[in-house]
């Protein structure tokens, strides 16, 4: 990988790097390309998503959480700001953006039109405690010299 490949700084980089056809292939998450088709057109984005293998360990899902901490001096306001972010309001709200790109968590609340639909993404069988902390994965890539 690091003989071959050409390391951007972050995900719009290499979204952009693809979509001007200075390299092949990038591994990002899906909403930066939407938020470039978004920004660019679809006349003036060439590159689209490709998916990896269906269960392949590429088509991960990051999940986003939200909680109030113990030590919170407002817990009462936190609950309630934690409940509105998984309303049916904000979650109609979160699909319709064009700036996050992100899945809605209500069944009901279809996403963005540019993202694939959930049930064609096909991750693979790891739940998010099973994956640690990454800081193996972080001294890999230090001790290859890719970061």
């Amino acid at each position: 990988m690091k003989r071959n490949a050409k390391i951007y700084q972050d995900d719009e980089s290499v979204v952009a790097a693809v979509n001007r056809g200075s390299v092949a292939t990038g591994i990002i998450n899906n909403y930066y390309w939407a938020r470039l088709r978004t920004e660019m057109g679809p006349a003036r984005t060439p590159s689209r998503i490709a998916h990896f293998a269906p269960q392949d360990v590429g088509n991960l899902i990051n999940v986003s959480g939200a909680g109030v901490l113990a030590s919170s001096k407002h817990k009462d306001a936190a609950q309630q700001f934690l409940a509105f972010l998984v309303s049916t309001a904000a979650q109609r709200d979160l699909a319709a953006s064009t700036v996050d790109y992100e899945y809605p968590l209500r069944p009901r609340v279809a996403p963005n039109p540019l993202l694939d639909p959930m049930a064609s993404l096909h991750p693979p069988a790891i739940a998010p405690a099973d994956l640690g902390n990454d800081r193996a994965a972080a001294a890999l890539l230090q001790q290859a010299g890719l970061i």
